[in-house]
């Protein structure tokens, strides 16, 4: 059994030809997006100790999180199945293009082998 490929995308991508999954997102949602899926997977219990900082990230962008949904209009559905597959064996999440900012490489940083969340 192969992994899942799942990919959020703001246009049609060869790559995003490919996936199990493909969402569109709106152009620079992206740190929305990472933000919403780390949410979901501490609501689904990710462990690791990466975990309480991730929760502090969530906390310190509350309202980019509260108002995340409706801005890349994808439901929460969607983010809490994701962390579900995510959880259910070893996985990793693949993030960026050349536009991250700043905020973007503060997620990127807090990547650990044993968070199932790697940005």
């Amino acid at each position: 059994d192969f992994g899942k490929f799942i990919q959020f995308e703001t246009m049609m991508t060869q790559t995003g030809a490919k996936a199990d999954e493909r969402h569109v997102i709106p152009p620079s949602s992206a740190i929305v997006v990472a933000l919403l899926l780390m949410k979901s997977l501490i609501e689904k219990n990710a462990s690791g100790h990466a975990k309480d900082q991730a929760a502090k990230i969530l906390a310190a962008n509350s309202s980019i999180v509260n108002g995340g949904y409706e801005l890349v209009g994808i439901k929460k559905d969607i983010f809490d199945h994701v962390a579900e597959e995510l959880l259910k064996a070893p996985s990793i999440v693949l993030a960026g293009n050349s536009a991250f900012d700043e905020n973007a490489k503060y997620i990127i940083d807090i990547k650990s082998p044993d968070f199932s969340l790697i940005l």
